[in-house]
């Protein structure tokens, strides 16, 4: 008899091209399944493993970009380089990624991660516009029904408990057995980058189905 519930763990960056072009169709699949999409936000690789951020990984990048240009346009999705990178940094010092990434660990305790996610993707690969500005980043956070000043303010006030749960989800994913995003885990199994959307799909149906 085949379940009727699952969840994904879905490990997530603001960096990734890939992770904007796998949102869109995982939250596809889960208005088709009864399956639980649970953000699990995590720092950009370069953030995460500086010593690999290198010309190799400059050279990667590129592709990357290309690639995911190409099959965005083969989904009919939009897509653009970012400007500015988010791993470019802020007047204030921090990348722009380290400051996204924890919005969206504060936005989860509002049930808006993944919506926030999405508006974050859709602001930096989807736009031609300069998507750091604070109007931009502002609406961002209001489209999905919450403060922007507020969610701000968590940052400063609860840096703790938000980079506990950033490391916990590094683990997580080092521990699920892979590095890189997007990862989709279910049921202990990783399925590593947005061409596995496809195939998890497929394995989802025959344990839902």
């Amino acid at each position: 008899m085949a379940d009727n519930h699952a969840r994904v763990d879905l490990f997530w960056s603001v960096r990734s091209p890939y992770c904007y072009l796998a949102l869109h169709r995982l939250r596809l699949l889960a208005q088709e399944l009864p399956l639980e999409l649970v953000l699990r936000p995590v720092y950009p690789m370069g953030l995460r493993r500086p010593g690999q951020h290198g010309p190799p990984g400059s050279a990667k990048a590129s592709y990357n970009f290309i690639d995911a240009a190409r099959v965005a346009k083969m989904l009919g999705l939009p897509f653009h380089s970012p400007l500015p990178d988010p791993l470019d940094a802020r007047p204030d010092g921090e990348t722009h990624a380290h400051v996204l990434t924890r919005l969206l660990v504060v936005a989860d305790s509002f049930g808006k991660s993944l919506e926030l996610a999405d508006k974050f993707a859709v602001a930096i690969f989807a736009k031609e516009d300069d998507w750091s500005k604070e109007d931009a980043l502002s609406d961002c956070i209001k489209n999905v029904g919450l403060d922007a000043a507020h969610l701000v303010a968590e940052l400063s006030e609860h840096p703790d408990p938000i980079a506990r749960r950033l490391q916990e989800n590094t683990e997580a994913l080092e521990a699920a057995g892979h590095w890189g995003v997007p990862v989709m885990v279910w049921n202990n199994e990783p399925f590593y980058g947005q061409d596995r959307v496809a195939v998890l799909a497929w394995r989802l149906r025959q344990q839902l189905l």
